[in-house]
């Protein structure tokens, strides 16, 4: 036997002196010993799988990938390593080989809750969002004790609009575990969808209470104050969220909107273009530059962001609006024309809820020149507005109308509305 090599008799005890060395964090020690025990038998499958772990936590992906790859081909049935494999594949974004990892490893063992889990939420990211509702929905039936199997099915019924279930699934997560951030920042999100911005708001709260560094926590506080008609208190949360993780598109986005709602056009400018640096293909991030474009008079920019959202987006409302003010301006009427009747056919009611409501209003508005300027006369902190543009108004549109308990009419300059 060679200078320091280690026989497999004695390989057992050189692997379990690895794994203490691994479990105290020195790593290099570790490596050494899983490297000695792997050397006395290549295929000890539970020296690869050790290996492969802490290669993974050392970020050397490619390496653990192989390692587990070794220990799938040498124990196809055990489902430990099937998981850990799909786990790594998924981490990668290589979501069908995480697929076809998560299934085989729930065929081999059904009592392993992380790969019914990790099969949903897989499922849901490659786009496949009816199989994901049923993978979650057999994993909750499944583990009915467990929240992690309700988080994610309530990111599926997100990702299938039912937001009302979506908010089920996530209450009964936070009911199993209220210490799980993953569900409080889920319920908080759903909530926003939903128009319940407080309730957001303190959910968020909540998973910023047990965890302050989380970035998807201070975004979800953000987003709901925004909603909520305070822009100072989102910026706040946001600038957080992004100083956390500047990578995340969504935040920058939503920050630029909480700068423009401040009249901060320059900072808004500038984290709507980092958006659009992290992900080109939004769509809203360049109808809001069209937007900060538009009242800053920078008219050529904003046409160009809001030809491009279209271009993304063929149905994105501000972008309409904006290229139908910016064509009006040019003296072509029946273009703008045409980009109104896009922006209100099949949408000419626009319900603005307050946070807290005084009243509601009904307002007729004009799709063209001539409304009274209603920010500050109707503020949307105090009103919840029923903006009602008319000309797009059905024969019935008036029966069927949300209650109300005034009508303020917003058309406001005969010479530039008589015919509305």
């Amino acid at each position: 036997m060679a200078r320091g090599a280690v026989s497999v008799s004695d390989a057992a005890d050189v692997l379990a002196a690895a794994l203490e060395q691994h479990q105290a964090g020195r790593h290099d020690d570790a490596e050494r010993l899983y490297r000695q025990a792997l050397a006395a038998d290549p295929h000890e499958p539970t020296a690869l799988y050790l290996y492969g772990l802490m290669a993974f936590e050392a970020g050397r992906a490619d390496q653990a990938a192989a390692l587990f790859e070794t220990v799938v081909a040498l124990r196809p049935n055990h489902a430990e390593a099937q998981t850990t494999l799909a786990k790594l594949r998924h981490w990668n974004g290589e979501h069908s080989a995480a697929i076809g990892g998560y299934r085989r490893a729930v065929a081999l063992d059904a009592n392993r809750a992380d790969a019914a889990v990790g099969l949903a939420n897989a499922l849901r990211e490659s786009g496949e969002i009816t199989a994901a509702i049923k993978a979650g929905q057999a994993a909750a039936a499944r583990f009915p004790d467990l929240a992690a199997p309700r988080v994610a099915l309530g990111a599926a019924l997100v990702a299938a609009g039912d937001t009302g279930a979506a908010i089920s699934a996530y209450r009964t997560a936070s009911d199993l575990d209220p210490g799980l951030t993953a569900a409080r920042i889920g319920l908080a999100l759903a909530l926003l969808d939903l128009g319940e911005a407080d309730a957001a708001l303190a959910e968020a709260a909540a998973a910023l209470d047990l965890d302050p560094t989380l970035a998807e926590a201070w975004f979800a506080r953000g987003a709901a104050a925004l909603a909520l008609r305070r822009p100072d208190e989102a910026i706040m949360a946001l600038e957080w969220a992004s100083s956390i993780d500047p990578s995340r598109a969504a935040t920058q986005l939503t920050l630029g909107n909480a700068y423009a709602e401040a009249d901060r056009a320059d900072a808004a400018e500038h984290c709507l273009k980092a958006a659009l640096a992290l992900d080109p293909s939004l769509a809203a991030a360049h109808a809001s530059l069209g937007s900060v474009y538009l009242r800053a008079e920078s008219k050529a920019e904003a046409e160009r962001h809001s030809r491009q959202a279209l271009a993304l987006d063929p149905d994105m409302l501000a972008a309409h609006l904006n290229l139908a003010s910016l064509l009006a301006d040019q003296t072509r009427p029946a273009d703008a024309k045409r980009h109104r009747d896009l922006a209100y056919r099949g949408r000419n009611l626009f319900v603005e809820p307050a946070p807290r409501p005084r009243l509601t209003v009904l307002m007729p508005t004009t799709a063209e020149s001539g409304n009274v300027p209603l920010d500050h006369l109707m503020p949307r902190d105090r009103f919840s507005r029923l903006r009602w543009v008319v000309e797009y108004a059905g024969a019935d549109q008036a029966r069927e109308l949300p209650a109300y308990d005034l009508v303020f009419n917003a058309i406001g300059d005969p010479d530039l509305a008589d015919p509305t």
